[in-house]
């Protein structure tokens, strides 16, 4: 393990027995990619004036956001807003964004569920057959790691990633300009409301990663998601089950209810994972309200 990474997983867990147990397990399941991306990604918080300490802080901090939610979920059978109205001011908010962004990053090696879904995107990103001159959008980029992600496993002619805080924008380009040392790379990152997007501009690959219970509308955010597509690109999308976190708005209870909304949207189903706490069956998460996480690649249908 990295100098850093030692420095972080130590700080924690003298913290916080209960994750100390965690992350002793989890880190042993990671591979030396998967060491790398942290220890850079870790390396990148310190360089914007991040203490070891205040990494940690955060960490925990979004732990106990996600904890206290789910108490919220299982005492209310539902999530605790229901609109982008309750939650902007979390949006709006540089400090909470901050910390939140540091911890959702840093779940990515953390928690098997979110590290299995980047896995799978990087895959598909591998495997792309697109020219140069092909063109890349992220929509709600968050920390940036989806879209540094796809910058390197990719070689496209233009990357573009929105998101409507301005503090995740903010943190995308710095950590693209952290991570990314070839200059050819052509890319930018803007603050936007997807629904206001113009969707006369169209993309060889579209990728929205655990945004749609993040919205009121999810039909209309995926139809719109598909109108920007060409006709064969890609369409990366994951979403969280039963995950109760502050800014999550539309709840999800199964499996069937995200495949219904594709169908909806004229959208077919290329590939899938579905991941569940320590590999559980989906009945037992489901019966016990776990949270899931589930990621696909579609296309749009023929005539769709």
């Amino acid at each position: 393990m990295n100098d850093l990474t030692n420095e972080l997983i130590e700080n924690i867990s003298a913290r916080n027995a209960l994750q100390n147990k965690a992350l002793s397990k989890e880190m042993t399941n990671l591979t030396p990619l998967h060491l790398a991306g942290l220890e850079e990604l870790i390396s990148f918080f310190c360089a914007k004036g991040f203490s070891i300490d205040g990494i940690a802080k955060a960490y925990l901090s979004f732990v106990d956001y996600f904890l206290e939610e789910r108490k919220y979920f299982i005492r209310n059978d539902s999530y605790r807003y229901a609109s982008y109205q309750e939650t902007m001011q979390l949006y709006n908010d540089k400090e909470y964004m901050e910390s939140y962004m540091i911890g959702l990053a840093l779940s990515i090696y953390f928690l098997k569920l979110q590290r299995d879904n980047m896995d799978f995107f990087i895959s598909h990103c591998r495997k792309m057959q697109v020219s140069e001159e092909s063109n890349f959008i992220e929509i709600g980029t968050g920390h940036g790691s989806y879209f540094v992600a796809a910058m390197q496993n990719t070689s496209l002619g233009s990357y573009l990633g929105i998101d409507i805080s301005p503090t995740s924008v903010k943190i995308t380009k710095e950590y693209v300009e952290y991570c990314i040392k070839s200059k050819k790379k052509n890319y930018s990152v803007m603050e936007k409301d997807f629904f206001e997007f113009d969707d006369s501009n169209k993309f060889d690959m579209v990728v929205m990663g655990e945004i749609l219970e993040h919205v009121e509308q999810p039909l209309r955010f995926l139809q719109k998601a598909a109108s920007i597509a060409t006709e064969d690109a890609p369409i990366y999308v994951s979403t969280a089950i039963n995950s109760p976190f502050p800014d999550h708005i539309h709840l999800f209870r199964n499996v069937d209810e995200v495949k219904v909304l594709f169908n909806q949207a004229n959208l077919s189903i290329v590939d899938e994972i579905v991941i569940t706490p320590n590999g559980i069956t989906l009945e037992k998460a489901y019966k016990n309200k776990y949270d899931i996480v589930v990621a696909y690649m579609l296309k749009r249908q023929k005539g769709g």
